[in-house]
């Protein structure tokens, strides 16, 4: 694997998402960029996951506002469609999704 760019790649948590047409999605947020749209645009046989597949990825506990895929031969970071996620660590998102599925 090539050496990080990123200290998500570096030190991040390894774990799976879910690929869907819209995205990758991991717990409940979707992330996409360049990489993403090209893949939707590959042959099935060509793409590293087919939608309701998951895929390898890396996370950064700390900030959600970006994930890294790992793929065989390369590690690609992939940004969260929503800006506000920057910054928001793991454990506060899922205390909000917590209080959201409670209080609702």
């Amino acid at each position: 694997m090539p050496a990080s760019r990123t200290p998500t790649e570096a030190c991040g948590i390894e774990t799976t998402a879910g690929v869907w047409v819209e995205g990758v999605r991991y717990k409940n947020l979707v992330y996409f960029n360049a990489f993403i749209r090209d893949q939707r645009m590959k042959r099935g046989s060509e793409r590293i996951a087919q939608p309701g597949e998951k895929i390898s990825i890396k996370i950064d506990p700390f900030d959600l506002g970006a994930i890294t895929l790992v793929t065989d031969d390369d590690t690609v970071p992939v940004p969260c469609l929503d800006d506000s996620m920057r910054g928001r660590s793991l454990s506060r998102w899922m205390d909000q999704q917590t209080e959201k599925k409670t209080s609702g």
